[in-house]
């Protein structure tokens, strides 16, 4: 029976906050070979009826009835039939307009007292009250901040956000929130409030030490709009006359920690009954400069809590133990007379003798202190977070650890496993690797003092980020700070937001503002993206050739990081800013046509700059220039070869990975396993998949790694750990691997040929031994499976409207619609 669900606007669920004219409405169907037909009814502030629409089309159906006004709020169903003339009409869901008029809301914060410790500034509470003199219709609580804003209502938490509103650059844009509390507000009295610290706007960001980028103290600004059962509508905004107080948070920074002192506990602050005599009126703040804009991707919340093994440290300690890495921080529970500080130092790893290992960390402390009040208390930390797996405590001996685990709150849609259980551990490292960088935004790494967002990690890390995880609105909302970063003249960054590491991007750094975009506009079909950015696709080459007019991308090349931290030879950094040029300005050149703005002048410059790789780099024989596998690589994944050339470009590739193994870093890495399998040498692939040797993902699993490293060698029996100042132990580049495992042992690919989940190639490749495997992607337009043992058993699942070609055991190949799917004794796929 076909069913309907899943919907969304802007493929968020419900939400209350958007800032774009025009929705896009997506749904998901079930039990159907196919929709025929859909019909849309909006009702609300605005109304719209599309009519039944024949078409397939299940995803970015764009809201066509009058135009929307902020604050508007409209619920919406869809009703479709299927091949069979069956029809079925979903749930309501619904999605609202944020406000334009923030008044009479002002930005308000409290100045820090003279003895902050150690330069960090306390956490403030702020709060007011406000009389209800009916019963409540409907109201919306907005909040945005520069720096973190935590916002509370009579009493409790007004929902599960954690760092909000997240890093952005504040002179450009602040991101704002949109909290449904009509249940919340009472007849009579009610207390609204904040907790406001200082986050990536006011405390310390990257490496450089200094806090204050954005703003000298960290600003709050809320709004609540209530509309009233008797048809009146009440708005309350921040403002001076609200109360504000420093409270228990004594110290709050991403970097450093948290100091919680537990005597200067403010039980009840935001509740009507609250008396805030000796409070201080809030004070008023020029706030940001950026314009305040809707929250385009899940918040931060609280996943999963994972509990310790408490066991005596050092002398005067007790060491924790959470057995993996995560993101996040500690909860601890404890007890102690008044006054005493329990301390709690976190690291991702030990050292021999048993100490935390925190040379790696940097200049970042991620040390918590708590000062006791003489109860027992539950804590954990609400303005910092980290990478860590170990938590050092001393001044009491805990009653229990926990570690938080915390990041965007995007649902899971891939899954892995196989019969080697080497290569279902390294899928899982990836995983919890990838949840761990994915608060707010890409970062690099989560445990010492960068946390930034590294525009090639990114690039690189995408297909295995975005198998894992829904990620397209986390990834369109941060390529709004990739294109806020660029430069007048068209340089894209190595980070963003462009700030600390502030040059213009190096090879392969820069290019990923334009691979990045078309990556999306792959997996998703997300054309809205695709149009926001082509404009900045194109000024990337043009600013590389405004100062490489011959077409060899020699000046301008930044930092010039080449393939960072390659074992052995790295490949020509001349090679590698060429293949990367002439991959960039083929990309921006599709861009353009895809989105009906064909680009003459990039396509001339996209053939010329390939034509100068061949010319000055590759040989007759299909030898690229230095003959190392990134070389190779690139000149193979970026299309660069005349076709008579591939071959022996492969041949190439395969010689070198016999003769020496692995040797390639960030920028070779995600292509080498693809590359070999598609030369026919799925088994060299299978053999450095699975080698536990150093440099290798099995290397870094069986010296007890439950994460990817940012190098081969972060740590190895002879040489210990690596070089401090660059060895992270939770670094997303490296788990690229994750896209080929579920691609080529699990068999699950997206068709290239097609943008978007709607076609998919099936094709299982066994090899190492591997005797089964099976892998999902529950992709918005719904569930693709693959699972296969042998060459007897294969099954496929294929979402509602989409196809699978099959490539069958026994070397046959079938295209299959919606259904499940099951090899039979003939080698022919059968409906289950």
């Amino acid at each position: 029976m076909v069913t309907v669900s899943g919907l969304t606007a802007e493929h968020l669920v419900d939400p209350l906050g958007l800032d774009v004219a025009v929705p896009r409405l997506s749904w998901r169907v079930f039990g159907a070979d196919r929709q025929v037909s859909y019909r849309v009814r909006v009702i609300g502030d605005r109304e719209w009826d599309s009519g039944e629409v024949a078409s397939a089309q299940t995803l970015d159906v764009e809201y066509g009835g009058p135009p929307l006004r902020p604050e508007d709020r409209c619920s919406w169903t869809v009703e479709v039939r299927d091949e069979t003339g069956a029809s079925v009409v979903s749930d309501v869901a619904r999605f609202e307009r944020m406000p334009a008029d923030w008044a009479p809301s002002t930005w308000i914060c409290l100045p820090p007292p003279t003895d902050a410790h150690d330069a960090n500034r306390p956490a403030v509470h702020v709060r007011t009250t406000v009389e209800l003199p009916a019963r409540v219709a409907a109201a919306r609580l907005h909040t945005t901040g520069g720096g973190l804003v935590e916002p509370w209502l009579n009493g409790a938490q007004v929902c599960g956000d954690r760092l909000a509103p997240g890093w952005t650059d504040y002179a450009a844009r602040v991101r704002c929130r949109s909290v449904d509390v009509t249940g919340r507000l009472v007849l009579g009295t009610n207390c609204i409030g904040a907790v406001v610290a200082d986050g990536w706007y006011a405390g310390r960001i990257g490496w450089d030490g200094e806090r204050a980028h954005y703003g000298r103290i960290p600003v709050g600004r809320l709004l609540l709009v209530v509309h009233l059962v008797d048809g009146s509508v009440l708005r309350v905004g921040s403002d001076h006359t609200w109360r504000a107080r420093f409270g228990p948070v004594r110290a709050g920074d991403l970097l450093s920690g948290e100091r919680y002192d537990a005597r200067a506990a403010l039980p009840g602050w935001a509740t009507a009954a609250y008396d805030d005599t000796g409070w201080e009126r809030a004070w008023p703040d020029p706030g940001p400069a950026g314009e305040l804009v809707a929250t385009r991707c899940e918040p931060v919340r609280v996943l999963r809590e994972v509990p310790g093994r408490v066991r005596p440290g050092r002398p005067g300690s007790w060491l924790v133990d959470l057995g993996e890495v995560v993101g996040g921080w500690p909860r601890m529970t404890v007890r102690g007379e008044p006054g005493r500080i329990v301390r709690l130092r976190c690291a991702e790893a030990l050292e021999a003798d048993g100490s935390l290992h925190t040379a790696n960390l940097r200049g970042a402390q991620c040390t918590d202190e708590v000062v006791l009040a003489g109860d027992e208390l539950t804590w954990e930390a609400s303005t910092t977070y980290r990478g860590f797996r170990y938590v050092e405590v001393t001044g009491a001996e805990p009653v229990a650890v926990s570690g938080v685990v915390a990041a965007t709150d995007a649902r899971q849609t891939g899954d892995f496993a196989c019969s080697s259980v080497l290569l279902t551990t390294i899928w899982e490292n990836v995983a919890r690797t990838v949840r761990a960088n994915t608060i707010g935004l890409p970062t690099d790494c989560i445990q010492r003092d960068e946390r930034l967002g590294w525009l090639d990690d990114a690039e690189n890390g995408f297909g295995a980020m975005t198998y894992l995880l829904d990620l397209g609105q986390f990834w369109a909302a941060w390529l709004e700070e990739v294109r806020g970063a660029q430069s007048a003249d068209g340089a894209f960054p190595d980070v963003a937001p462009r700030l600390v590491h502030v040059a213009d991007g190096a090879p392969g750094w820069g290019d990923a503002g334009v691979l990045l975009p078309w990556a999306l506009w792959e997996w998703f079909a997300d054309r809205r993206v695709l149009e926001e950015s082509v404009d900045a696709m194109g000024r990337w080459p043009r600013w590389v050739l405004a100062a490489n007019p011959d077409h060899r991308w020699r000046e301008r090349r930044g930092h010039d990081f080449g393939d960072w931290l390659a074992p052995g030879e790295s490949a020509p950094k001349d090679v590698i800013a060429q293949a990367y040029w002439a991959r960039s300005t083929a990309v921006a050149s599709a861009a353009a046509r895809v989105v009906g703005r064909p680009d003459r002048e990039l396509e001339e410059l996209a053939a010329r700059v390939r034509e100068a790789f061949v010319a000055d780099h590759v040989d007759g024989t299909g030898r690229v220039a230095g003959g190392t596998q990134t070389a190779q690589l690139l000149a193979l994944a970026f299309g660069l070869l005349p076709a008579g050339l591939v071959p022996g470009a492969q041949q190439h590739l395969v010689a070198s990975v016999e003769a020496h193994g692995l040797r390639t870093g960030f920028l070779g890495t995600r292509h080498l396993l693809p590359a070999l399998t598609a030369a026919g040498r799925t088994d060299l692939a299978y053999s450095l998949a699975l080698s536990e040797d150093p440099p290798s993902w099995g290397h870094m699993v069986r010296s007890g790694a439950t994460t990817v490293w940012e190098r081969w060698d972060g740590w190895t029996a002879e040489a210990g750990f690596a070089n401090p100042y660059m060895n992270s132990l939770c670094h997303v580049s490296l788990g690229s691997v994750a896209e080929w495992l579920h691609a080529t042992v699990g068999g699950l690919a997206r068709d290239p040929v097609v943008p978007g989940w709607t076609r998919a190639v099936v094709r299982p490749r066994p090899g190492g031994g591997v005797t089964w495997g099976r892998t999902s992607y529950d992709s918005r337009s719904g569930r693709w499976a693959v699972s296969w043992e042998g060459g007897t058993r294969l099954e496929v699942e294929v979402p509602a409207g989409c196809s699978a070609t099959v490539h069958l055991p026994e070397g046959g190949v079938q295209v299959v619609g919606a259904g499940s799917w099951a090899l039979d004794g003939r080698q022919e796929l059968r409906r289950r």
